[in-house]
């Protein structure tokens, strides 16, 4: 399977781009997001929708500063009240049981 930089690079030399960006598109490296679930848990994050919301929110300060935020930097808003709450579960009326008359 080719990677999506290998694809970036072919297309740039398809459509002939210069030599330079060809190499600067080669030396780019995707930058890999610094947080896991397991340090938002050691946070005191709950696990399930709260740790989802919170994982996207902190992925998004991360794009905002341009992939800069270190993992130190990201943990600091993990507790943040920008951050919503998952909403409250809809659980079905329980179904009662019916007593037959005799």
């Amino acid at each position: 399977k080719v990677s999506g930089a290998v694809q970036v690079v072919q297309l740039a030399r398809a459509v002939c781009a210069d030599d330079k960006l060809i190499k600067e598109l080669e030396s780019w490296t995707v930058p890999v997001f610094p947080v896991k679930g397991l340090d938002l848990m050691e946070c005191g994050v709950q696990r399930g929708p709260k740790m989802k919301l919170t994982l996207t929110y902190l992925f998004e300060l991360w794009q905002k500063s341009r992939y800069k935020m270190s993992r130190e930097e990201l943990l600091k808003h993990a507790l943040d009240d920008a951050i919503p709450d998952p909403p409250s579960p809809i659980r079905a009326p329980k179904k009662r049981r019916h007593e037959e008359e005799a």
